[in-house]
This record gives structure tokens, C-alpha cells and sequence, in this order.
């Protein structure tokens, strides 16, 4: 399930906010160019996860103006989620290449891909098996403590050279909270545990809600989270930001003290994303629209809200489909390294 679920406070309070501003704001989005004869029926979007989550939310928020650009073709959002979206990846196969399908893409589309979760006609899928429309969102991820409690030293650590400096002191006795297991949580932290030398244990939860409470209830030592989930919690003194994965700081006044990743000598950077494709074969100018549909969508004050109630604007999202698919094949060279050496691929 996608991380996002466990935090609704700041997206509840968007999508509150959503009829007042759908209610005042013009139609837009004239200057993009249709094709001939598309689209002239539903679209139907597929996201790998269920309702409540990131993606969910998401596409739910975004879609309020796609729909408005793509009149009078409607657009419809269904969930098909399991499997860590592979079941949607199948689904996305099982449907004609013609744009009235397109489907949720993010890091666990070469995740999924290189440990090979989705088969269709008696073969694994590829990345080559999707065309990437657009990248939206890509979200910052942090290390969080509790300033009050802290298992294996029983006193909190101060800051991330306080935690290193103990993880150094005392191999495996880190114990770190992650929301699944071969996913981005445990990726990135291996790779950041790497970058500084140190050796910690991994203890993956089966949703981001159950991760925080072991974090608050010191029942691990640090937890991986983006801000916007527990950005209240952070906010009130209840968790502690140590580290964010980011090539320089984020300017937000709130967090503008939390050093980042790439200043302490660590090149590990890699957030989670969330974008739409289609499958393989569909029209290029179909794609092209597409994309120029979302990319308008994401310029208005709908997903803009969106974006600044969860921090989702620390670093810019929008990427486009060439970039995009440069982009996914990289990152599917780098978790295959990476799950190769936590042997969870051979």
C-alpha cells in the first residue's frame, strides 16, 4: 500500500478546500493541441493502490482539472491495487495501446520490474512494456527520532552525527523502522547505511501508520518518512527530523535547521515519485496530449494546494516522458544493484 495512507491531515483539509476553488476557477488549457479523434469516450485511469493513500489522493486531486481540459471526454479513476502494484502493471497490459487507458507509474515500476512480480503472456514485464507520460511529484525523504525516547541507548540522539557515531560504536544495534521491505524505504536506507559505513537493523512494517506508532512508542530508534506525513508530529515536538535525502536543505523556516545528505559527504538522493504512463504501443500523439493535459493540470491552484500542504513542492516533480523514461531506466539499474546485494534477486 502506498505510503501516504497514514497521514490524511493535510490532504483533508486540500480536498476540503477543492469545491471553493473548482467553483471560481476558469477553464483552461485551450492551447492544448488534440488530436484527431481523441478523446472521444472515457478515460479510464488505474492506480496500483487502493483509496486513502498518495497515489489515491494524487490522482484524485489532479484529476479535478484533467477532467475540465479533457471535456467532453470524462475521466475515471479506479483502484486496482495488491501485489505492490503488479496487479495493476497486469491490468494496464490487458487493455488496449489507445490512451483511454492509462495507468499510475512510480519507483516500484522497475522495483517491481527487477524482481520480476508481474507477468503477463507467459513473460515478465519490462519498463519497455509502458510509456511514460509524465512525473509529477517527487517527494523528499528525511531520518526521524523521537526526542524523548530511543531503545538500544535509552538516551535520544541529538542529531545525525550523535547517531552515526553510535551505529559506528555498535554494529547492528541501530534498529531502523521502514513501511514494506524491497521497496524505496529499504533502498535508499541500505544505500545511505552504506554511504556512512555504518550496519543497522531493518524492521519493515506493513503500513506507514504502524511505523510511526513503533517510532513513538520507542519501539525502533529512527524511522525513513517523507515530511508530509508526520509534518504535525514534527511540528509538535513528537518527532525529530535528523537528516533529509537531498542534494542542499529545504527552505522551508520549519526544517531549514535539518542538514542534508549530500553536505555530510552522503550522495544518496532518491525520493519516491508518482506520475501516469500507458502501455506500450499507444500513439505518440495521444501520449503527447496526455501529457500536455497534466502538465497544465499541475500549474492549478487545486494540485497546487496539494502540493504545499504536504511539502510536496520541496523539490520540483514535473518531469516529462523522454526524461521520465531516462530517468526509470536509471533507476532500475540501481535497484537491481541494490536488491542484488540484500539478496533479495539473484
Amino acid at each position: 500500500m502506498n505510503k501516504r495512507t497514514r497521514s490524511m491531515v493535510g490532504c483533508l483539509a486540500t480536498l476540503a478546500f477543492v469545491g471553493t476553488l473548482v467553483a471560481v476557477a476558469p477553464v483552461l488549457g485551450a492551447d492544448i493541441q488534440k488530436p484527431e479523434d481523441f478523446p472521444t469516450s472515457k478515460i479510464e485511469w488505474n492506480l496500483w493502490y487502493g483509496p486513502g493513500g498518495g497515489t489515491d489522493i494524487f490522482a484524485r486531486t489532479i484529476g479535478i482539472p484533467a477532467r475540465r481540459y479533457l471535456k467532453p471526454a470524462p475521466l475515471v479513476i479506479v483502484n486496482i491495487p495488491g501485489a505492490a502494484g503488479a496487479n495493476g502493471m497486469i491490468y494496464t497490459m490487458e487493455q488496449p495501446a489507445d490512451g483511454y487507458t492509462i495507468t499510475s507509474i512510480g519507483n516500484d515500476l522497475p522495483i517491481n520490474v527487477v524482481q520480476e512480480r508481474a507477468k503477463f503472456d507467459g513473460r515478465p514485464l519490462t519498463i519497455d512494456d509502458f510509456e511514460p507520460i509524465i512525473r509529477c511529484q517527487y517527494d523528499t525523504a528525511t531520518l526521524q527520532v523521537n526526542p524523548n525516547k530511543c531503545k538500544s541507548r535509552g538516551e535520544p540522539f541529538k542529531d545525525v552525527e550523535d547517531l552515526v557515531d553510535f551505529a559506528k560504536k555498535n554494529p547492528n544495534s541501530l534498529i531502523i523502522g521502514i513501511t514494506g521491505s524491497a521497496g524505496v524505504d529499504e533502498v535508499v536506507t541500505s544505500m545511505w547505511l552504506d554511504a556512512a559505513g555504518i550496519t543497522a537493523k531493518l524492521v519493515p512494517y506493513d503500513s506507514a501508520g504502524k511505523c510511526h506508532a513503533a517510532l513513538l512508542g520507542g519501539h525502533v530508534d529512527v524511522m525513513f518518512e517523507e515530511f508530509g506525513p508526520t509534518v504535525s508530529l514534527l511540528e509538535q515536538g513528537q518527532l525529530k527530523a535528523l537528516l533529509v535525502f537531498k542534494e542542499n536543505r529545504v527552505e522551508d523556516s520549519r526544517f531549514a535547521d535539518v542538514p542534508c545528505s549530500v553536505e555530510k559527504g552522503w550522495d544518496v538522493t532518491l525520493g519516491r515519485w508518482r506520475g501516469i504512463g500507458a502501455k506500450k504501443g499507444t500513439p505518440a500523439d495521444r501520449i503527447e496530449y496526455l501529457h500536455q493535459v497534466f502538465k497544465k493540470s499541475m500549474e492549478h491552484p487545486v494540485y497546487k494546494n496539494l502540493e504545499k500542504a504536504n511539502l510536496l513542492d520541496i523539490r520540483p516533480g514535473y518531469m516529462g516522458p523522454e526524461d521520465l523514461k531516462i530517468e526509470i531506466r536509471k533507476e532500475r539499474d540501481m535497484f537491481e544493484k541494490v536488491l542484488k546485494k540484500l539478496g533479495y534477486i539473484k
